[in-house]
């Protein structure tokens, strides 16, 4: 059902009746009357929420099942997780505003092989978000816990702010030189598919011929951008010094005058673990 008015940019309030149907009705999502939308809540900080799916409250997804909706602002930038657990298999959306369908930035279906609960690691912008939580199969019924940390917590800035001391993710090389670092959740890499990240920025003043190393017991992925930026297209990358041979990553290229990002992750998503960054022609 789509209630809408006749004319474009219409406000004003409505009852919507159904008969028929058999059971107990809710309200549509968007009414504003948080008391009658039984199909979803606000969340305002950190913590665990049980819930249960059920008749009554369909996910707007084609192909999913019963959902339930939470909503929550954020006041900065902020790393946000969502975890999603539950003895069926989970399927976890979050979309931008106090949408409950459409296109979602961000969704997960398993954690990993074998791990059939759902997860979300994100860094957002400031504003409003809406997480559906919901299954992987159509009138899947059963109890769930949602979790969400980040709201309450560590920000962010984004790149090239230079508030470098706010910025946990990321810092900036001056000289050559071995730097160690560690992936925990919280610093998430953008590329889908890639797990935690760590970002390193330094400048050239003229044309040199750079080395970046990055090594570590777990497989790692290393990618160098133009700029500070730490998302989007990537100038240089790489998987393995030798595949299936010797996992740590390198890039060795003649880079212009300017400034560069390297961004140290991983080849598998949510994988923890310390490394070592170094990195020769700088000076």
């Amino acid at each position: 059902i789509e209630a809408t008015t006749y004319a474009a940019a219409q406000t004003g309030t409505f009852t919507l009746t159904i008969s028929g149907l058999g059971g107990e009705t809710t309200t549509s999502p968007g009414t504003g009357v948080g008391e009658t939308d039984t199909c979803g809540e606000t969340i305002t900080e950190d913590g665990t929420s049980p819930g249960t799916w059920a008749a009554g409250c369909q996910s707007s997804v084609s192909g999913r099942g019963y959902a339930r909706y939470y909503t929550f602002t954020l006041a900065q930038q902020s790393a946000v997780t969502i975890g999603l657990d539950s003895s069926v298999d989970t399927y976890l959306y979050l979309r931008e505003g106090e949408a409950r369908s459409g296109t979602a930035p961000h969704s997960n279906d398993d954690i990993e092989s074998g791990n059939l609960n759902s997860r979300i690691r994100e860094t957002l912008s400031a504003g409003t978000y809406t997480i559906e939580a919901t299954t992987y199969a159509a009138a899947q019924t059963g109890t769930f816990t949602l979790t969400i940390s980040g709201l309450g917590g560590d920000t962010m800035t984004s790149p090239g702010t230079g508030n470098v001391g706010a910025d946990q993710c990321g810092e900036t090389i001056t000289e050559d030189g071995a730097t160690s670092g560690a992936w925990a959740a919280g610093c998430q890499s953008q590329v889908s598919g890639r797990g935690y990240a760590r970002y390193y920025s330094f400048s050239l003043g003229q044309e040199s011929m750079v080395t970046v190393d990055l090594e570590s017991s777990v497989d790692t992925y290393l990618y160098l951008r133009e700029g500070e930026a730490r998302s989007g297209t990537a100038l240089h990358f790489n998987d393995d010094v030798v595949p299936r041979e010797n996992l740590n990553s390198q890039v060795s290229e003649t880079l212009a005058a300017g400034t560069y990002t390297i961004e140290a992750t991983t080849y598998n998503p949510a994988t923890e673990g310390s490394f070592t960054l170094t990195i020769s022609g700088l000076d």
